[in-house]
């Protein structure tokens, strides 16, 4: 069976900024007002407008300039896109290469489409002040430190089979003409499911007693509960407590290696990936068969022992085999301590 693994289990977030403003934006303390188009921090004056409540001009302009970043990206042309950023946010052009050949991987091939949309009209007393904004159409807080002359964002959702990137792009303007202030790329969804999505299941599973399902979840929530700078879920302490808890729950409970009923195996690893077709539980342990050999006839033995131990395994675990439907079974020539590289072969099970 062939699998296309989207996510290896337990990688850190990625992301990446370039064209930084020389002030960072930061988590403003003032509670936002109710109307997400009027909310204001500080002494500054101004309005704040979301999506079509923006000017048509604006977002006709400004639409214009991300499908050309876009496209510069795409094509890998780093001059071009230096040439759209502020002159005092642009590194060396050495340094601005290695981004857009990392963004141009990002969007290579990929099809976009809006998010949200802000326009920062902010008068600001002192040149800059923290505002935000409550999104209209997800309850998330948007929050920037805006600059006199107004600031411009555009949050681009970017498919890629099983979860979704978004792409923050910030304009501020520079002599009458708007320009890229600084950018973030980060994963925002998986199975269209955001963060706080996420973390209702794995929460829901825990509250099932189902604990080692709700684990899998873990790194696609951490993942995902930063999708852009500017952008703080209303939950985020509330996950953050969760993951806490439930990481401590599961290294107190699940103490490598596990003897396995029925069986003389050790289980010496629990994991996720993430395929196209869901989430695929990754079970380790170690076999007495030769990993290395190629041979036709141990590539079968070695089928054959994972698909009897994945039998003994759905039995030990049963909630596993109700939350899920596609398993890897690693197997490995001597128990992995992550140190060191250690020889394995794979078996994929689809109930």
């Amino acid at each position: 069976m062939k699998i296309k693994i989207i996510l290896l289990a337990f990688a850190m977030m990625l992301a990446m900024a370039a064209c930084t403003p020389s002030a960072p934006a930061e988590t403003p303390d003032a509670t936002p007002t109710p109307s997400a188009d009027k909310a204001l921090i500080g002494e500054s004056s101004g309005e704040i407008f979301q999506n079509d409540h923006i000017d048509e001009t604006l977002r006709e302009t400004i639409k214009k300039l991300d499908d050309e970043l876009i496209t510069n990206m795409q094509n890998g042309d780093t001059k071009a896109v230096m040439a759209m950023c502020l002159p005092s946010t642009v590194g060396s052009e050495s340094q601005m290469n290695q981004v857009v050949q990392m963004y141009k991987g990002y969007l290579k091939d990929k099809t976009y489409a809006y998010e949200e949309r802000y326009f920062f009209d902010v008068n600001a007393s002192g040149g800059s002040s923290n505002v935000m904004a409550i999104s209209d159409k997800h309850g998330y807080i948007v929050h920037a430190t805006a600059y006199d002359g107004g600031m411009f964002f555009s949050f681009i959702k970017v498919p890629n089979e099983a979860k979704e990137s978004l792409m923050t792009v910030v304009y501020l303007k520079d002599q009458g003409a708007w320009k890229v202030a600084s950018l973030f790329y980060n994963d925002y969804t998986y199975y269209s499911m955001d963060a706080v999505a996420l973390y209702k299941k794995a929460k829901e599973l825990r509250d099932k007693g189902q604990e080692l399902s709700a684990a899998m979840y873990i790194d696609m929530i951490n993942r995902t509960l930063q999708p852009s700078r500017n952008i703080q879920y209303h939950e985020m302490g509330e996950i953050s407590q969760f993951i806490q808890a439930l990481i401590k729950d599961v290294q107190s409970n699940y103490v490598f290696p596990i003897s396995v009923e029925n069986t003389n195996t050790l289980i010496y690893s629990f994991g996720q990936e993430i395929v196209v077709d869901g989430i695929m539980p990754a079970i380790g342990y170690v076999t007495s068969l030769d990993v290395s050999d190629e041979s036709e006839a141990n590539k079968a033995a070695m089928e054959k022992e994972a698909k009897e131990f994945h039998e003994k395994v759905m039995v030990m675990y049963p909630e596993l085999k109700e939350n899920f439907n596609i398993f890897h079974y690693r197997a490995y020539s001597e128990p992995p301590d992550g140190k060191k590289p250690v020889k394995g072969y794979g078996t994929v099970i689809q109930e």
